[in-house]
């Protein structure tokens, strides 16, 4: 249950975004935000969700991102009603379906390449790069302290962020939700995300990368450890400057210690 005080911090945010709406009802917290606090409510017979970014993260640009959302498809995203680029604060319709972490039992391998190269072919192209290297030098306000692997020179815009609950499996299709970090990087750094995210088993990662890059002879072991590398470094760089700035939460400390471990396993 909602304290009153966060109650009233969500209508006003509202309220802020949406002058003309009035009441809003059924307020509830979203479990699963890291970076940004989310609720559910509704206005009339719709139902909405509310972002709250609760602090400034390294690389977000929220003039990019708002740009961001009216170059991508329809059917690829759920767009926002407002984005106050000031903020951060966003308002999205909500939408009825299941996240990926959830569905995934019912479903197979064969459907995350078939929606991860399906997302990747209608992505518009992407001016920034999403540099792990030079975002991990802003983490850590620094070198940091393992060594990323160079960005090599085949990039497409990927997500970058794309973990399986910010996923939404549909009966008319996958929905991607955040793209905060959309840049280009290397394709295989999505399906590494994802593979990390639903846990899957390690020994199917390459024969997954090789299917996914099927046209690609360069789906290598090589190749594949440094984009595991970067992902993981990007997991502890951001875990760790959430904490440095007091959000000290169990589940960013274990990612903390998940990602050191995974990165002085390949040292």
């Amino acid at each position: 249950m909602l304290s009153a005080a966060t109650e009233q911090a969500v209508r006003h945010a509202v309220a802020l975004l949406q002058p003309d709406w009035g009441e809003i009802v059924d307020i509830h917290y979203l479990e699963g935000g890291y970076s940004n606090a989310n609720y559910t409510f509704r206005h009339g017979e719709a139902r909405y969700v509310l972002r709250m970014p609760e602090r400034e993260q390294p690389y977000v640009d929220r003039k990019r991102e708002h740009g961001w959302y009216q170059r991508l498809s329809d059917g690829l995203s759920v767009k926002p009603l407002v984005l106050d680029t000031r903020t951060g604060h966003m308002i999205v319709p909500w939408i009825e379906g299941e996240l990926l972490i959830d569905a995934w039992p019912g479903l197979d391998v064969a459907d995350l390449l078939d929606y991860l190269a399906r997302l990747h072919r209608r992505l518009p192209v992407a001016e920034a790069v999403y540099d792990v290297a030079a975002l991990a030098r802003e983490f850590w306000q620094g070198p940091p302290p393992f060594v990323p692997t160079p960005l090599g020179p085949e990039t497409v815009t990927c997500h970058n962020d794309l973990n399986p609950w910010n996923v939404i499996v549909t009966p008319d299709g996958w929905i991607t939700l955040d793209w905060e970090f959309a840049g280009r990087n290397d394709p295989l750094f999505d399906l590494v995300t994802l593979h990390q995210g639903l846990a899957l088993p390690a020994e199917e990662l390459l024969p997954m990368a090789a299917a996914f890059l099927a046209s690609s002879p360069r789906a290598t072991a090589s190749r594949l450890e440094g984009v595991l590398r970067n992902f993981w470094l990007r997991e502890l760089g951001w875990a760790e400057y959430q904490m440095r700035h007091g959000n000290v939460r169990q589940e960013v400390r274990e990612q903390a210690e998940r990602a050191k471990a995974e990165l002085q396993a390949r040292a």
